[in-house]
């Protein structure tokens, strides 16, 4: 899964995201805490923008003791294709994704 940290640019960021070949890259503080995430549009914006300036901010996240079958069923109702996992202090652990 492609990260970035505060502070780097979106073309950072754009640039794991094209060798991951995925739409996705979460945003992380110097701690791991998870902070947002870039996707769709806001990776087109100029590449020298901080990524701050371009994420999602207050994605929500689940924690990993999160039993599985409820969440995947919560998952397909909402059309959701994935999830941010989280410890309990926000930093991140990984994403969950649908199907």
């Amino acid at each position: 899964m492609p990260i970035a940290r505060l502070g780097e640019t979106v073309g950072d960021a754009k640039s794991r995201v094209d060798e991951a070949e995925l739409d996705l890259c979460l945003v992380v503080n110097a701690a791991g805490i998870f902070m947002g995430r870039l996707r769709g549009e806001s990776l087109e914006v100029e590449p020298a923008t901080p990524v701050e300036q371009a994420m999602e901010h207050g994605s929500s996240t689940v924690r990993p003791n999160e039993p599985y079958d409820a969440l995947a069923s919560r998952m397909s109702k909402r059309k959701i294709g994935s999830v941010v996992v989280s410890d309990l202090k926000g930093r991140l652990i990984g994403v969950l994704f649908a199907g």
